[in-house]
């Protein structure tokens, strides 16, 4: 009772505030004064007890702004002009038809890594659900640039190196080696 009276009057956590508690992410659907509902991202509503909203370190992600950023991961081939991707990626993002991205947007090369060079490709939303669907839109929109530039995207490849003879599988002679039976 005593944590809904804190809720209340410091008022960290607020109705519609998308928070973090846990394993928790969701938003807040109501303020009571002994838990509060939170809507997980996948629809279930669990009710927190309000102890765990003023005791615990409690994520929110949107207290003061409500804006969010996405991002985007890319691997192209090795041997593609990097300042050439990541040209595409920042037009990509910058050409989007929501006003809002091309405003901070960072495109970054991360690392050398196994089967490509890597980039991400940051932009900030108006909200939550704005940077999930912006993320999809700008990246296909990097997809298609990337197709029609002939810049490829690389999977994960090995190549096996056998070093000497193979041993023989039971019952099968081996190349060059003449059979127990004759030839």
């Amino acid at each position: 009772f005593i944590a809904g009276i804190v809720l209340m009057l410091e008022r960290p956590v607020r109705l519609g505030d998308f928070i973090e508690v846990g394993s928790l992410v969701g938003s807040v659907e109501r303020l009571g004064l002994r838990s509060s509902p939170v809507k997980g991202l996948d629809g279930a509503e669990v009710i927190v007890p309000n102890e765990s909203l003023i005791s615990r370190e409690v994520v929110n992600w949107t207290r003061s702004d409500r804006r969010r950023r996405g991002e985007v991961k890319v691997g192209v081939a090795y041997g593609t002009d990097p300042h050439r991707v990541i040209e595409i990626l920042r037009r990509g993002a910058t050409e989007h038809r929501d006003p809002a991205v091309g405003v901070d947007v960072e495109v970054l090369f991360r690392a050398f890594g196994e089967s490509s060079l890597d980039f991400s490709l940051e932009f900030w939303a108006r909200s939550f659900a704005a940077s999930l669907e912006l993320k999809r839109e700008i990246g296909l929109a990097v997809h298609d640039a990337l197709v029609a530039a002939g810049i490829e995207i690389p999977f994960p490849q090995r190549d096996v190196r056998i070093v000497g003879p193979l041993p023989a599988a039971p019952g099968v002679p081996s190349p060059g080696v003449p059979s127990p039976d004759g030839p």
